[in-house]
């Protein structure tokens, strides 16, 4: 696993997804993907020290849509899944529909190879989608699939509520890797550079796990508590900043939370009526979306996406 030292005051250039290349599309044919032209995204100054207390900016993006997760490219297409079909579209617009009836998607991430992975629960599965919008089964069998994660190992992690399993993208071997113990569910996936655990957001406990995994990422312990967010009890999606603060958006409060690595956790924003985040992906700084927002679809919404600048970059864009 690739080991990151992260400075307190800091400036960076935003990277796309490490240790792995991500998108659907290829960014030097702009032809075919309607290339934004904004290919060198630009430095994040944030001071781990001097950190907001809620959002810079709160903004309800018009075009881009989300189900359970939103996509994002590095030619900047936001790819989400609107109740019917995959779509995607440039931060401004216009939307574009991608793969019609892909299945009923949840969480999404890209693969090694740039393909992207996404979650179908009414299928048990997950599913490998190309450039063109073909899509094949990558496993299948997998329960009530939700969080779905690309690990620094490149494999899939997934999570069913029951179990976690690690998914070999190539060859399609599902191994059940962990379960939380009785009466508590697994919903949510996040890795931290330069740490052996898997964070996992969970179901009616308000509390967030851990499992430790060795260097070959076989488990290494038991699910250990990491943090509690009281009245809280639903995750529907965890991710570090480059502080190394864990977001966490919560369907029973309708809350995003932060855990300080001290594990002080501040409401960070309360969503209101069904505007709130039912997941949470970084921007990567190109065409608008901005590498220190988080983009949290909104299925509540029609499936928009709303953008919530917080004045730090993704914890795996530090180079």
């Amino acid at each position: 696993m690739i080991l990151f030292l992260l400075a307190c005051t800091s400036t960076l250039a935003v990277v796309e997804k490490p240790p792995r290349d991500s998108g659907t599309a290829d960014s030097a044919d702009t032809a075919d993907t309607g290339d934004t032209g904004d290919t060198e995204p630009p430095p994040v100054d944030y001071d781990c020290d001097a950190l907001p207390s809620a959002p810079l900016e709160d903004n309800e993006l018009t075009a881009p849509r989300g189900y359970h997760d939103v996509l994002i490219s590095p030619d900047g297409y936001g790819y989400g899944f609107d109740g019917s079909s995959l779509v995607r579209s440039p931060h401004d617009g216009p939307l574009e529909v991608f793969l019609p009836r892909p299945g009923n998607i949840q969480q999404m991430d890209w693969l090694p190879d740039g393909d992207m992975v996404v979650g179908d629960d009414a299928a048990q599965s997950i599913k490998r989608i190309d450039s063109t919008g073909a899509s094949s089964v990558i496993a299948s069998g997998l329960g009530a699939v939700y969080g779905v994660v690309t690990g620094p190992d490149d494999h899939v992690w997934v999570a069913n509520g029951r179990s976690i399993y690690r998914v070999d993208p190539t060859t399609g071997e599902a191994t059940e890797w962990s379960r939380l113990g009785r009466g508590v569910q697994s919903h949510s996936l996040a890795f931290m550079p330069g740490d052996a655990r898997l964070f996992i957001g969970s179901l009616g406990t308000g509390i967030i796990y851990t499992v430790a995994f060795d260097e070959n990422y076989a488990r290494a312990g038991e699910p250990e508590e990491y943090a509690r967010i009281d009245g809280s009890g639903w995750h529907d999606g965890v991710a570090f900043d480059a502080c190394g603060n864990l977001f966490v958006a919560d369907y029973y409060t309708s809350g995003l939370y932060r855990v300080a690595p001290d594990l002080t956790v501040t409401t960070f924003f309360r969503g209101r009526q069904l505007l709130y985040g039912h997941g949470i992906e970084w921007g990567n700084g190109v065409g608008g979306w901005r590498a220190d927002a988080l983009y949290l679809p909104q299925p509540y919404d029609n499936n928009t996406v709303r953008e919530v600048v917080i004045g730090v970059p993704w914890a795996w864009a530090v180079e």
